[in-house]
């Protein structure tokens, strides 16, 4: 699969809004789908943890769950924040 930058700056600034509350993790994970092909929003999502950009959790019926960003993750978005 090609890496996709929209697919990115979607995944971040999804994740730079969610609340600390857990269910917004699954919540915003579910709007993702409407939005990216599963496969690649998994790939995607896994890419950015591998890579430490952001921190994930795997979730049985939900596959890779963003948590978070990590310091680079805030750095990333900041350089790719406006519609590519």
């Amino acid at each position: 699969m090609k890496r996709n930058l929209e697919t990115v700056r979607k995944i971040l600034l999804a994740v730079e809004k969610m609340r600390d509350e857990r269910m917004q993790h699954y919540e915003t994970r579910v709007r993702l789908e409407h939005e990216v092909d599963t496969a690649e929003l998994n790939y995607h999502i896994r890419l950015l943890r591998d890579s430490e950009f952001i921190y994930a959790d795997f979730v049985d019926s939900y596959g890779l769950v963003a948590t978070g960003l990590t310091w680079k993750g805030h750095d990333l978005l900041d350089q790719i924040r406006s519609e590519i």
